[in-house]
């Protein structure tokens, strides 16, 4: 018989018990009148999962003498709970540049004696650094064992020190170099691209120095010692458009601590002037001895490091022109029909631009011609 927590006599007929657990009970004697038990329970919601108390009550009327109740408890609900554990894998290509190991790099960067060595190993060497900050003329050094990274007269390198006996010594180098990014110059001009000869002009260039890891030992711009000031601009006035214009711009890196030995980095910029050449219709029978001027003023002007030059024509019993500086020319029609015959060739002298004399190749037509859009193409 379950455990009977409480039993209350309320009057001669009427006996309540209050019942927790299953069991039996058994009246021997039927004096009661009435015979009340009250059974506490729960319910739970499916959906919820809300816990309900209820109160069953079964009262017997005029129980006879010798009866026995049954009492039954049905199994308790039970709930049941899983709980997963959720997990986040991050996976970084990169060197953890700090006190740490190296995770997850990509094997195929790093050096043959690298991979063959640990390619099999779970690589979790600690890898320890060091920080110095270059300020001025003043050296900071970060706190031992603090990350950070060494920059040298603006670069900036991880001075990687190895922690155990793990790596080699020339593991070590490689393992830096795989971090060392080497420094780079540039020299540019302000020169248009196709500029024509013999006009002057003020030209600019321009030379600068990106240091990255690197450290700067020597520079030169056109042979003058510009260490001082690796980063600037050198204007050139009234330059006469000769043939070219060169300058050049030289670095020297000092060696590193990656063991690799100093460099230089040479850099050249070129300004190239091409000749004007010519092409039109004109009533004018021969432009040998001609100006300049008189030249821009019936003719059209190309700039260009070639003379192949398509044209349009619509002459009016007017002669076809080329003048080029190319001697054994071919000029051929729109249908790619030979069409030199049909021109005369002769050398002439005209003035450049400050008034000097340039030799060009005549392509005259031997007669005048009255045609519409016909095209021509020299080469």
């Amino acid at each position: 018989m379950g455990n009977i927590t409480e039993i209350i006599e309320e009057s001669k007929v009427l006996l309540e018990i209050i019942e927790s657990g299953g069991g039996q009970i058994e009246i021997v004697d039927n004096n009661p009148t009435q015979l009340e038990i009250i059974e506490t329970d729960s319910s739970i919601n499916s959906t919820t999962l809300d816990i309900t108390p209820t109160i069953n009550t079964v009262v017997i009327d005029f129980p006879s003498e010798n009866t026995i109740i049954d009492i039954s408890v049905n199994d308790p609900t039970t709930i049941e709970t899983t709980t997963t554990d959720n997990v986040i894998e991050i996976v970084e290509d990169q060197v953890v540049y700090q006190t740490g190991s190296i995770i997850n790099y990509n094997f195929s960067q790093f050096s043959s004696s690298i991979v063959n060595n640990h390619l099999t190993q779970s690589i979790t060497q600690s890898i320890t650094q060091s920080t110095v900050i270059n300020q001025g003329d003043v050296i900071v050094e970060a706190a031992e064992g603090q990350p950070g990274i060494l920059i040298e007269s603006g670069g900036f390198f991880q001075n990687i020190t190895q922690s155990g006996n793990d790596f080699t010594t020339q593991e070590i180098l490689d393992l830096k170099n795989l971090l060392f990014t080497p420094g780079s110059i540039s020299l540019t001009n302000n020169a248009p691209s196709r500029p024509e000869k013999r006009i002057a002009r003020d030209i600019t260039f321009t030379y600068s120095v990106n240091l990255n890891d690197d450290i700067i030992s020597t520079a030169t711009f056109d042979g003058l010692d510009v260490i001082d000031n690796p980063n600037s601009t050198q204007i050139y006035n009234n330059v006469p458009g000769d043939e070219t214009f060169k300058k050049s711009f030289n670095v020297t890196f000092a060696p590193t601590t990656t063991g690799i030995g100093a460099r230089s980095v040479p850099q050249s910029s070129t300004v190239t002037f091409f000749n004007p050449q010519y092409h039109g219709v004109s009533f004018i029978e021969d432009f040998n001895n001609k100006t300049y001027s008189e030249l821009a003023a019936n003719l059209n002007k190309v700039v260009q490091n070639n003379s192949t030059i398509t044209v349009e024509v619509s002459p009016t019993l007017q002669f076809v022109y080329f003048l080029v500086t190319k001697n054994n020319a071919i000029i051929t029609d729109g249908n790619g029909f030979d069409n030199t015959e049909n021109f005369n060739k002769t050398t002439i002298t005209v003035q450049f631009a400050d008034g000097t004399d340039q030799i060009l190749y005549q392509y005259r037509t031997k007669s005048v011609k009255t045609l519409t859009d016909f095209e021509y193409k020299i080469t």
